[in-house]
């Protein structure tokens, strides 16, 4: 079962085309793949002022809070508004909608899963005690703080600290992730064929 360790940590932080944010690209479907012609890309979203969402047509969104007090979304074409402050709550929507966003209190992190529509779904699980991860067709595992260790029974364990992460692109399954005392916490992204869960 082939993967890749990453590290933000050694990942440059490229600024956003409007000046609002910066953005660490972790993994892309294909490598090197266009917006129009990706299966998924997984980054890294620092937003540091008002402004809006970029257009991703033909592309479902999800984001998940890393850090920060979150953002205030307006969708402009639904006429309502949305906080995105929980980060146990992703929040999913499509990435043609023309979204506003208001930092609720200064600067906020977040990370961005987009995915070809109609081909993935994503789950999104957060660890710092212990837990099996449920099988994907492709995995994102993300140490957040402290430390973690991901073990199956036929691999030697990956340690992973804080911005460090792992992707399997091939699928992965029967992975547990521990916690490493204190503070150790990690988010666990998984994406499933849709053709496949018929």
């Amino acid at each position: 079962m082939d993967f890749e360790l990453l590290d933000l940590n050694e990942t440059p932080k490229i600024p956003w085309r409007n000046g609002a944010g910066l953005m660490r690209e972790i993994a892309i479907e294909p490598r090197g793949a266009a917006p129009d012609a990706m299966d998924w890309k997984f980054s890294w979203a620092e937003t540091i002022k008002d402004s809006p969402f970029s257009s991703f047509p033909g592309i479902d969104r999800s984001i998940v809070l890393l850090r920060g007090a979150g953002l205030r979304l307006r969708f402009a074409d639904e006429a309502m508004n949305v906080s995105f402050d929980d980060p146990l709550r992703p929040f999913s929507f499509q990435g043609e909608a023309k979204i506003h966003a208001e930092l609720i209190d200064g600067p906020a992190e977040n990370l961005s899963i987009l995915l070809s529509r109609d081909r993935y779904w994503t789950s999104v699980t957060w660890v710092d005690t212990g837990d099996d991860v449920p099988a994907a067709d492709t995995l994102l595992i993300l140490c957040m703080t402290g430390a973690v260790r991901v073990s199956r029974g036929d691999l030697a364990p990956i340690n992973l600290r804080a911005q460090q992460g792992a992707l399997w692109r091939k699928g992965a399954s029967g992975l547990r992730i521990e916690a490493v005392p204190p503070g150790g916490r990690a988010v666990a992204v998984g994406l499933k064929s849709r053709q496949e869960s018929r």
